[in-house]
């Protein structure tokens, strides 16, 4: 979760924003035969699956809220 949060901030900080479009073309690379396979490879590219574990979209059950994080809106792009 350390890495979680040293890559949040990473992405917030506006100086990263040319390695940011980087990263994003990488990701954008990364493919699947439709759009829930897309999302699942690429997510496995961002998060190791102990982060993956700690995350849902609601941050319910004590996890982290995934909505709220900059990496949401970098993975979408916002």
């Amino acid at each position: 979760m350390e890495d979680l949060e040293n890559f949040e901030e990473w992405l917030k900080n506006s100086s990263n924003n040319k390695m940011k479009f980087s990263v994003i073309s990488s990701l954008a690379s990364i493919g699947g035969h439709d759009t829930k396979h897309v999302t699942w490879n690429i997510l496995s590219h961002m998060f190791h699956d102990d982060v993956g574990r700690r995350i849902n979209w609601k941050g319910i059950n004590g996890k982290r809220s995934f909505k709220e994080l900059e990496s949401q809106r970098f993975l979408l792009c916002k």
